[in-house]
């Protein structure tokens, strides 16, 4: 075995290279966790890395939000996330979203600066404690989600135009 070669008599390089293995291995836990190889007990992946609250689409947290603005949204599959939480999220996760479908670069450039906008000015917001009708009265949120509604609207037209 090689870590027995290692610390053979007055071999100062074996101890060396043992060390480095040692903390690669070190590494490598803390990168990875030392249960990298175990199976979690869910078997499914989108749980175990996204909150029940991530939409899984850009068409349904735009969606999301709409309902939300509206005063028509339940609190959804997070009961115990606010929905002052999950509305600060999606704005927060929207260019990640984007970035999954085949919006254009205009498009999400679009979607970027919506986030970076009013997902940093919300996010301000829950942390003062604000109310979710204070965050939906924030000018120009209005005009983001409509924004944000068409540019899905002609996504999904285009979509269902190149399925023909």
């Amino acid at each position: 075995m090689q870590l027995t070669k290692c610390f053979g008599k007055g071999s100062s390089a074996g101890i060396f290279q043992a060390l480095r293995l040692g903390i690669f291995m070190l590494v490598f836990c803390l990168g990875y966790g030392c249960n990298a190889g175990k199976k979690s007990e869910s078997t499914d992946a989108h749980e175990e890395h996204f909150p029940p609250h991530w939409p899984e689409t850009i068409f349904v947290a735009t969606d999301r939000l709409a309902a939300l603005e509206s005063g028509s949204a339940e609190k959804g599959p997070d009961s115990w996330v606010s929905l002052e939480q999950q509305w600060v999220d999606l704005f927060r996760w929207l260019p990640e979203l984007a970035a999954d479908s085949e919006l254009s670069k205009i498009d999400f450039d679009q979607i970027d600066a919506i986030s970076l906008k009013h997902g940093i000015s919300m996010e301000k917001m829950l942390e003062q404690g604000k109310k979710l009708e204070q965050m939906k009265a924030e000018p120009g949120v209005s005009e983001a989600i409509a924004t944000l509604q068409q540019i899905c609207r002609q996504e999904l037209q285009r979509l269902q135009t190149s399925e023909q």
